[in-house]
């Protein structure tokens, strides 16, 4: 488009001219008149200038083919880190969620032991401490899990949200 661009600007250009005309003047035969015209011109200057315009007109294609790579090459490599992130947040997710589940069992056993009298209620505590902890962990793992496959709509170009919000 822009090379044609160019040459459309090195054609001569026409112009046509039609306007009322009007003199108070009491002297006149006619007092209104029509004034009618065509100009045609061209720009030497232009005509001059044309095989530059045409190299720079191509110059801009070859700006614009590469530009189109390199948002291509953007939005792969961004994809790519947001997959490799996914599997991140996946892997992290399941450590969690098994530390979680066997945190849960050793707090059972201690507060089994507890109540048979062989733990002291320090280690109970702790216990409960370190099950809240591990719970925490899962959460905030699954949350990481979830923003990481937001991460990948967002780069996907999938919006989540609903075309239109209710309101009550």
């Amino acid at each position: 488009a822009e090379v044609k661009k160019s040459l459309l600007e090195m054609l001569p250009s026409l112009n046509f001219t039609l306007s009322p005309k009007y003199d108070s003047t009491k002297y006149l035969y006619n007092q209104t008149w029509w004034d009618a015209g065509a100009v045609v011109s061209q720009n030497i200057v232009k005509l001059f200038s044309a095989p530059t315009t045409m190299k720079a007109a191509k110059a801009q294609i070859g700006v614009d083919d590469v530009r189109r790579q390199a948002v291509s090459m953007a939005v792969m490599v961004q994809t790519n880190l947001a997959y490799q992130r996914y599997g991140l947040a996946k892997k992290e997710y399941t450590v969690a969620r098994h530390l979680d589940h066997i945190s849960n069992q050793l707090n059972k056993q201690i507060a089994a032991e507890h109540i048979a009298g062989t733990a002291n209620e320090l280690d109970a505590i702790k216990s409960m401490t370190n099950v809240l902890i591990a719970k925490m962990r899962h959460y905030h793992s699954y949350a990481e899990l979830q923003n990481s496959v937001g991460r990948i709509y967002n780069t996907l170009g999938v919006d989540m949200l609903p075309t239109q919000i209710e309101s009550d």
